[in-house]
């Protein structure tokens, strides 16, 4: 269960990013009002009630809250639920997971995100915790080889251990094999011979690889330079956001377990003035934080 939303009175909800524990992290949350909360409520109503059903696709109009836009207007909303699956098979030895190229569960989230990722037609710009889902990887390559630019922010070395019981594989390593490839794919598109191994060297002058391939621009958290008692060490925020034209937030990172196993919960935001201020939200909280990776 990874699921966070907070229902008050059952007319306002809250959809935050983080848990309630003791972990000091950089975080966001959405709030909402009108329909959706209603949404929210059959959400939270067939999952303790034990139903057999989950929630459908709860499209409405939510209230933006004044944090987001100072006048007063609404957005549309998708709910998008995503049930639990025992899909982790383990192999000898024990707690190592085999990992086997197949398609997610296809749940309301999983299936919306892919959507929206292969429908890309300028910009991805992902938030995760964690990137160590090949679902996901696959469909950002695929995106950037139509020359759509692709940002990332995500952590070094968090929940290692979860990562390598649930992956096998760990986001750090992920990132890595993602430059690789762009790089490689870069050296092809652009019919470049390079000597050495360095696939930096497949990188060519500032600009050119525009012509032949999205731009690749990934960014580990860090703590800001003025880090206190309450300076956040990771970034727990999950966040897509493509085109400036809808955004997805919600409890699911873009790592195996939630694409795979875990139940989860996000809510997607359509319209372009409310998509461009939760961008620009994050990213003035983030300034000074951020160690730029590559791109």
């Amino acid at each position: 269960m990874h699921p966070k939303f907070v229902i008050v009175d059952r007319q306002k909800g809250f959809m935050p990013s983080c848990n309630l524990s003791w972990e000091n992290w950089f975080e966001c949350c959405i709030t909402l009002k009108g329909p959706v909360v209603d949404g929210l409520i059959e959400f939270w109503s067939h999952f303790w009630g034990r139903k057999e059903t989950l929630a459908p696709f709860h499209h409405s109009t939510s209230h933006i809250p004044d944090t987001l836009n100072q006048s007063s207007s609404t957005l549309d909303t998708i709910l998008l639920p995503s049930p639990h699956h025992s899909s982790l098979s383990l192999s000898i030895p024990p707690l190592i997971p085999t990992v086997t190229p197949r398609r997610p569960p296809p749940t309301p989230l999983n299936t919306f995100l892919l959507s929206i990722v292969k429908a890309a037609k300028y910009s991805i710009k992902i938030i995760s915790p964690n990137l160590t889902c090949q679902a996901i990887i696959i469909a950002l390559q695929a995106a950037l080889a139509r020359c759509v630019d692709v940002t990332i922010i995500t952590n070094r070395r968090m929940m290692l251990l979860e990562q390598i019981v649930t992956a096998a594989t760990t986001t750090e390593y992920e990132i890595w094999k993602l430059k690789r490839a762009y790089c490689r794919l870069l050296r092809r598109r652009s019919r470049t011979v390079h000597a050495g191994n360095d696939e930096d060297a497949a990188m060519m002058e500032e600009g050119q690889q525009h012509e032949v391939l999205g731009k690749l621009k990934i960014c580990y958290f860090r703590a800001g330079s003025s880090a206190g008692d309450n300076e956040p060490m990771r970034s727990h925020v999950k966040c897509t956001i493509v085109d400036d034209e809808v955004a997805v937030l919600g409890s699911g990172n873009m790592d195996r377990a939630s694409w795979y196993t875990s139940q989860e919960l996000g809510i997607a935001c359509f319209g372009t003035d409310t998509v461009r201020s939760i961008g620009e939200i994050l990213l003035k909280g983030l300034e000074g934080r951020l160690e730029e990776y590559f791109g």
